[in-house]
Parts: structure tokens; sequence; C-alpha cells
């Protein structure tokens, strides 16, 4: 903890850390029900403030089961006008400290104005009360603490090793924003000059309160009151120290090579025990499963086939196809047989590229090359940050400023440049800031950024050239394809894991799509208003000095101010065109729902016709601007500028807004016209009349001709592996979906090689037939019942599946008192933190209940007594109104087929094995999963369900049954 002297250098020898509990979100319309605050003496805590506050209305019952705090609780609490009044006086001037302080002093502020104007005439605004100076620690640890997942207050408690009792209560919560900020101080004074005066320089100009702080640490280390840190990361902390594993030396490609095919028997027996790999794994079990997988992965190699292999939970597929993709890979660097391998998923990723690929590199004693390869999204650019840090307050607003903050110590410690590593950094919620940081085409390329050596991406890119593997992901994967592969070039052997989900994942890759910020974006490559620096028509204007032909200059000169009005105009008309689109079409449902509306649209529906007149005026815009770039760039394309690099740079700018404007137009002609009849095409309504949100979308609806034209087309081998590719038996639904074999059916293997696991005595399955339909009314009541006699005896870790979020909600408010009153721990997706913070609050706990949808029937891995009970609720077969499942089963009802059988039965048969495969994830693991939807033990194609299960089904009759035949097996 920082010294008594260094704090009262700060001005900091004294502050109050506070807390709020409130009824909800919004201050306007909600109510503060505790204070609690603590007040630190040369950073340790000595005085306390608390008092529960009665509110005017009844405390939600989701805020009680949060704080604790019950209606009894304030029954006999002083309201807000007598408490709030102390409080400021017990508050006085000293700084405060708050997690996430806008809200807490939103409601402060808030009703201290309420108050005031309601006994006396005052008209100030909430801004003139509590004007202490403020620090936030949720932002101060994301800029400091930035390798944290992530900076609620429960989680860095946690990491800090705080008291975790009474969490969610003000009078604690507030005493550990203050330990928290004492934290911060502490890893200031560990940090560098740099980093700080970088931040002060960012927050000068803004209202935060942080500024003083950095500026005052600043002046103390300038004069030598306190000494530069040294900005070293703690021990404990990992991250990644490249994205490269090897080196590989330059090879002279042959130009018709003979290749060196690989012993598929020398691959299996690395398996083997007393092979290369059971050497270096301790307790190391040989599978079977595992040696037959990878020697059909080595065959496919050498033969160059097209392989599918369903490889059940706990084979090891990850190893058992790496390994003799090294081995080919490898032994072939002269014949450029380089092997892209891609997965669906961040964390396989992590796991393949930072545990696998280092474990084999040891074992397999080969010095091969891997690298690890995102989009071009992923990376920062290092030319583009350092000019955001020229004049922060020209190229950045006052929030931008602040959002970039954690940026500023994360980017001294990163090899990769990977965003994904800063876990302080929101990208999503930073999106316009990142847009200005990313590497993004254009913007960020090696000549443009030699100065830092083509930045990060360029490097990785560089090397990716070279390697014998190449890591991607399913979204990179496919954008690529659909780019002609102007990312990964070309390569001849793929490897596709997860590749039950590659359909879903070509339809968002292998798309279209048209919304008003995506027409905003690219409008702002040419003119971006708002900007001091504008877009690339103001940069380019900013060079004309340099031409020397008067009359080129005076003609530039008047496009450059045409093409400027022009730009401008399109994007007044694109967000006029995208407010009627959400009102004014016939189409536009009366009443909105909560989720967002979408609507198929086809050739001849005159869809638009409402919008037609707006339409018309978008595109002459377009159509004008496109044709003033084009006379533009044939008068600037032959200027010599004599290598002067920043008018070099503004041409460049100037082509890519162009080909910008010239992608724009085809998108918007295409989604508004729907001329293809192999493609759907729909628009998504956001949830709010006045929002511009509207989105156009266009997808084939043929993706098995779509894969093997962009994808596969040109493989010399392809493998495409997961724990769920067959239904009732076989591989012929993922076939015909993917396209694999399609037109290459002489080089389809298919291989399922099973699961070490032994389901039948690890695990038992049921159906509770006596339940109703899950429509029916009725069913909530009697499902919520069953569970919660279930786990009032055997109290097992939950896991409840659901195919929508309204039947989970109605789930989770069942079960809610229930589970108060039986003490046991409920976890609901949305309400409960992230997806990642559920699964660990659910490994921890031991015996709680999580509740969770679409993302949770596939990559959720909790082993052990944590997870002991699976629940599906209902079998989930896809939704039957989404525009693209519209289209495919009216393509199937066209040639002939039963939708419902060639379709809808399969999708949500393998989506049902997932959400089974949750379950048993370990050899030790045991467990039981019950399913309420009683159409798999009456409907006839409930045998198909049946059939996919790994182990038998009992049909069970009755709340007791249920009891009695767990107990059999518990």
């Amino acid at each position: 903890m920082p010294d008594k002297e260094t704090l009262n250098k700060l001005n900091l020898s004294e502050f109050i850390a506070l807390d709020l509990e409130t009824t909800g979100l919004s201050s306007s319309t909600e109510f503060i029900i505790e204070i609690g605050a603590m007040k630190f003496i040369d950073g340790k805590p000595v005085e306390s403030y608390e008092s529960l506050v009665k509110p005017p209305i009844s405390i939600p019952k989701f805020i009680t089961g949060l704080t604790g705090i019950s209606n009894d609780d304030v029954g006999d609490a002083p309201d807000i006008d007598k408490v709030l009044p102390e409080f400021m006086d017990y508050c006085g001037d000293y700084p405060l400290v708050a997690h996430n302080s806008p809200f807490d002093m939103g409601f402060l502020r808030a009703w201290a104005a309420k108050i005031d104007a309601s006994s006396s005439e005052s008209s100030k605004t909430p801004d003139s009360y509590f004007t202490n100076d403020v620090y936030d620690t949720a932002l101060l640890s994301r800029i400091f603490f930035w390798w944290i997942t992530n900076h609620k207050l429960v989680t860095l408690a946690d990491y800090f090793d705080f008291d975790p009792a009474n969490a969610h209560r003000a009078y604690a919560d507030a005493e550990r924003a203050g330990q928290v900020f004492l934290k911060v101080i502490d890893r200031l004074m560990e940090s560098k000059y740099h980093t700080i005066s970088t931040l002060s320089n960012l927050f000068e100009g803004t209202k935060n309160s942080s500024k003083k702080l950095f500026s005052r640490f600043s002046e103390l280390i300038q004069s030598g009151e306190i000494a530069e840190g040294e900005e070293l990361l703690p021990p404990n902390v990992k991250i990644p120290q490249n994205n490269v594993i090897g080196r590989s030396a330059s090879v002279q490609i042959e130009a018709a090579p003979l290749l060196n095919l690989i012993d598929p028997k020398e691959v299996k027996a690395k398996f083997e025990t007393g092979g290369e790999l059971s050497f270096r794994l301790e307790g190391y079990e040989e599978r079977p499963q595992q040696e037959n997988m990878a020697f059909a992965v080595a065959e496919a190699l050498n033969k160059g086939e097209m392989l599918a292999v369903e490889a059940g939970t706990g084979v090891g597929k990850t190893l058992a196809y790496l390994v003799p993709s090294i081995l080919w890979s490898y032994n072939n660097r002269s014949a450029a047989q380089r092997v892209v391998i891609s997965t669906r998923t961040k964390n396989l990723q992590d796991q393949l590229f930072y545990k696998d690929l280092p474990f084999l590199h040891q074992s397999l004693e080969l010095p091969f090359k891997a690298v690890l390869l995102k989009g071009r999204n992923n990376y920062i650019c290092l030319t583009r940050y350092h000019q955001s840090l020229i004049e922060p307050n020209k190229w950045l607003t006052a929030e931008e400023r602040i959002q970039l903050a954690p940026i500023v110590p994360w980017i001294m410690h990163t090899n990769t440049g990977d965003i994904e590593e800063n876990y302080g950094f929101n990208r999503n919620r930073a999106y316009t800031l990142w847009g200005k940081l990313s590497a993004e085409s254009g913007k960020c390329s090696r000549i443009r950024c030699k100065q830092y050596n083509g930045c990060y991406l360029g490097k990785v890119r560089e090397a990716a050239g070279s390697a014998d593997l190449i890591v991607v992901n399913h979204s990179l994967l496919l954008a690529d394809a659909a780019s002609n592969n102007q990312v990964l070039n070309d390569y001849q052997n793929l490897v596709i894991d997860e590749a039950h989900n590659l359909e879903k994942d070509a339809w968002q890759f292998l798309g279209e799509e048209l919304s008003i910020w995506k027409i905003r974006k690219t409008l702002s490559t040419l003119h971006e208003k708002d900007s001091l620096n504008g877009g690339a028509l103001e940069k380019f204007a900013s060079v004309l000095h340099l031409i020397k032909n008067s009359s080129e200059s005076e003609t530039i000169s008047r496009l450059l101010e045409t093409a400027i009005g022009r730009a401008s105009e399109s994007g007044v008309l694109a967000t006029e065109l995208f407010s009627d689109l959400n009102n004014s079409s016939e189409w536009v449902p009366k009443e909105r729902s909560n989720y967002t509306s979408k609507i198929r649209y086809k050739d001849g529906d005159d869809f638009f016709k409402d919008v037609s007149g707006r339409t018309d005026k978008f595109f002459q815009s377009l159509y004008s601007l496109k044709k003033i770039m084009r006379e533009l760039l044939e008068i600037v394309r032959d200027i010599p500028f004599g290598g002067m690099v920043k008018a070099e740079e503004a041409l460049v700018d100037l082509l890519n807004g162009a080909e910008g404007i010239n992608d724009l137009i085809l998108t918007a002609e295409n989604l508004f016209s729907a001329p293809e009849e192999d493609k759907v095409y729909w628009v998504e309504l956001p949830k709010k009349s006045d929002s511009l949100d509207v989105r156009l979308f266009s997808v084939p609806i043929n993706m098995a001709e779509t894969l093997n034209e962009y994808l596969y087309a040109n493989l010399r081998c392809g493998i495409f592996t997961s724990a769920t590719l067959t239904t009732t038996g076989t591989f012929d639904y993922f076939l015909e979906r993917s396209g694999v074999g399609l037109n290459d059916y002489d080089r389809l293997v298919t291989l399922e090689v099973g699961s070490p696991f032994d389901y039948e005595n690890q695990s038992r399955i049921g159906i509770a037939s006596f339940l109703p339909l899950p429509n029916d009314n009725d069913f909530n009541e009697k499902a919520v019942n069953l569970i919660s006699e279930v786990n009032r005896k055997f109290r097992m870790g939950t896991l409840m599946l659901f195919t929508s979020y309204s039947m989970m909600n109605k789930f989770y408010d069942d079960l809610e008192p229930i589970y108060k009153d039986m003490g046991l721990l409920l976890l609901g997706q949305g309400k409960d933190g992230s997806r990642y913070a559920l699964q660990e609050k659910l490994k921890n706990d031991g015996n709680g209940t999580l509740l969770g949808t679409d993302s949770f029937w596939e990559g959720i891995d909790v082993q052990g007594s944590a997870l002991e009970f699976l629940v599906i609720t209902k079998l989930p077969f896809v939704v039957p109104t989404e525009p693209i499942v519209l289209a495919i089963e009216d393509k199937l009802k066209s040639e002939g087929k039963n939708a419902f059988v060639s379709y809808s039965l399969p999708e949500s048969i393998i989506k049902f094995r997932q959400g089974v495969g949750r379950l048993i994830r370990s050899k030790t693991d045991k467990g039981i999963v019950l399913i309420l939807d009683n159409r798999v033990a009456k409907k006839q194609y409930g045998n198909l369900f049946v059939k996919s299960l790994p182990t038998n089904v009992s049909v069970l009759n009755s709340v007791d049954e249920v009891i009695s035949w767990m107990e059999e097996f518990k």
C-alpha cells in the first residue's frame, strides 16, 4: 500500500470511498435503498457511514436477490431527504472514490437536486452538487490492471484477495473500492514516467478527475520527489510472448515437386505408450480413438483426400490432427505444403496455439514454424496510435481520450498488438475509437508503418508467408475466401475444427450486409465532417500546394469541393432513408417486440415501394459521387509527387475511398433490388422506432455450392472434424449442408472414432415423459416443481439449457424464491454476469444452477461435481420464422423433399448432441441428463434423438420415479 508521505503529496491523505444500492439503473426513475461509505486516512479505513433508505416503491425481487436488502429491512429506514443531507455533510470536500462512479454520482446528484427543488425554489442542475474530485476505480483498474479478465468489483476483490464478505452491500463494497484505489496508486508508483505523462496529456481538457492524479504524479516524478517505476508486469501475469512459434530458414520452392509422404503407422506410434507424446505428459493415457484419427489424417494428407471425422469428447482430436499436419507440412516445405488450421472459438484457438503447439514443438523435436493469424481488426496500428497521441484533442473526442487510456500501459508490454489481450479496453463499446486505431485496410500498411517495421499486422503476415502451420478462426478463413485469398494467399491443405458450424459461419461471412453505420463508415473515409483532420478528400486538399501546375490544381480543388459536398449529401440522404425504413413502410410491425424483427423479402415484392423516393435520391447521390471520384482520380493518378510521403499517402487514401464507394453501391443495389433467386434477402428492424439501426442482409441459400466455389476449389486435402458431424448414424446431413465432397466424391472419406468415455457407467439419461408439452400453459409450473424437488434432494451442480430467453426468464423468476429458501445459487444468462463469469461461478460454487440459452449448448466446459446434472428443457429446433430457415425450407419443398425431415430434424439433433455433450468432460466425471421435452418419448421422430445419445435412455413417469431413478445412480 502507498505510504503516508506519498498520499500526502498526492493530496490523498484523506478520501472517502462510497457505494450505493438502488432499485434499478435509472437515476430519474429509480430510488436509492442504501448508502455506504468509508473514510480512509493515510491509507487506512477509519470511519464508516452506512444507512438504509426507505424507497416509495417495493424493492424488485432481483435486487433483493442481488443485495439481500428486502422490503422488511427498509420498512423503518429514513427517507432519502433525511439521509442525503447528512451524507453530504459527511463527504464535505474530501476526494471521493467509487467503482463505476458515473452511476453512484448520477444518483446522488440527481436526488440532491430533487430534494433541494422540493424544499425551495432552487433551479440548480444536478452537476452543482457533490463537486468533489471523484475517482472511478472501474476506469482506473481497467487502465492499470488491464490483464484481469473483467473489472467488476467482486472480481478485483478476489484478484487482490480482499475479504469477500457482504458483496453487493454498500458499506462493504465502499471499503473494497477504497482498497482498489490504493492498489491503483501502488501501480502508478511502479509505472514509467512516459506512461503517466501520456495519460495526463490524454485526460487534459476532460472533466474526469483522474487528470489531476496523473498530472500530479508526472510533476512529482519530474521533480524527483517520487522515483520512476520500471512498469514490470506481476510474475503471475502471462501474456503471449509471440504469435510465431519457431523459425524456418528460406526454402527454395520446387516447380514440380515430389511430395514426401509421411508414414501413418509412425504417426500413430507417437500417440502410443512409449511414443514421444507420452514422455512429456504426466499420467499419459493411451487412447485408441486418438490414434485412429491421427492415422486417418496422415493418410488423407498423403492421398489428398477430403476427410470428415467425428471425434467424441475426450478423444483429443486437436493433437490427432496437429501431429500429422506438422509432419506433413515440415517434410514438404519445398513443395509449399503448408497447412491452415481453422477453429471457431477464441478459447480453442488460444489453447491450440499457446498450449498444444508449444508442447508439440518440444515433444516432436522438429523446428517447425507456426503462426497465429487474426483479422486486421484485431491488431492495433502503431502509426495511427502514435499519431493520435501527438495532439489527442484534435484527433479524438474527450470520451475517446478516456477510452484510449487502457491501451497506454498495455502497448508497453504487448508483443503481438492483438487487442484481445487487453481486457481493460472494450472495442465493442469504443468501436468508433478502435476504427481510428486498428490496422484497417488502406490505413495501415508495411509502407506507411515502416518506422514501426510494418506494425504488428505486417510482421505476423510476413511470418505467415514462411510458416508450416497457420492458425486462424472461421471468420478470417471465410472472409479471406470471399476476398480471393488476399490474406492467406494460396494454400492447399486445410483443417477445419468445430466443422458442424461451418454453414452457419458462412452465412455471416459469405453474405452481404448494409446498415447506416456501414454507409457512414464508408463515406467517412472520403469526408469526415466531425474530424479536424477530415477524410481522404480533405487530406488531399491539404497537399494541393505541392502541385506545380496551377490549372490542374484549380480543377482538382473544384472536384474535391464538389466531392465533399456530394459525400456529405449522401450521408444526410442515407440517414433520412434509414429513418423512413424503420417507420414508414407497410411491412413495419405496428407494435415493437423486445426482440429484433426479421422480415424476408424477394424480387418482385416491391418491398421498398414506400421509400422509393428516398432510395432513388440516395442512389443518385452515390452515383454522382462515384462519377466525381473517377474524374478526380483520372487527373491525380499521374501527378509526380517526387516521393513526398504525405502526398503519396493522401493519394492512396483517395484510391481506397473511391473503391469503398464502388463496393457500397454494388452492395446497396443488390440488397434493395433482391435480384438473385439463389439468395435469401431480409431486413432486421431494431426494437425502438426512433432508431436508425435497420439492417439489410443477403446470403446464398445453397451454401454447399458457395463453399465449394470459395473454399474447397483449390484444396489438395481437407480435414473436417467435430464431436457432432453425424445424424442418425451417418455423415449425410453434414456433407449435404457443407458441400464437402460435393464435386469430388471420389476423394471423400468419412470416419467416426467414438469417445474414450464409459457413458454407460459414467452417466444416466432420462425423459420426464409425464410433463406437458413445452408450449402448454402449465409446463413451466410443473417443470419448475420437478427441478426444485430434484435439487432440494440432491443439491447438484446443474446446467439447464433453453431454446429462448423468454422461456429461460420464466424459469428464472419462478426458481429464484425457491432457490433462495434452499440456500442454493441460481445464475441466469444475461442476468448475473458474462458467459465466462457465469461458467466460473458455477465451477466455484459446486452445487449452483445455471440457466443458459443458445451459446451454452456448446463450448462450456465444467468438470467434476460442479456439473453433475444437465437439463434439456426443450428440443432445439430451428426458429421457423428465421428468413434463412424459411428460404432453405422453400428450396427443399421445391425439390420435393420434406423440409422437417431434411433440415429441421437433423439440425436439432446436432445441437441436441452438443448440449448433452456438456455433461461428461473427463473420465472421472459422473452425471445425469434429464430431458423435459416429452416429444422424445412420445413422437415418432423422438426415437432419432434417442439413437443419437451415447447410452441407454429411461422413460420416467412421475416426480417420484425421477427421484428414485436418480437415487439409484447417485
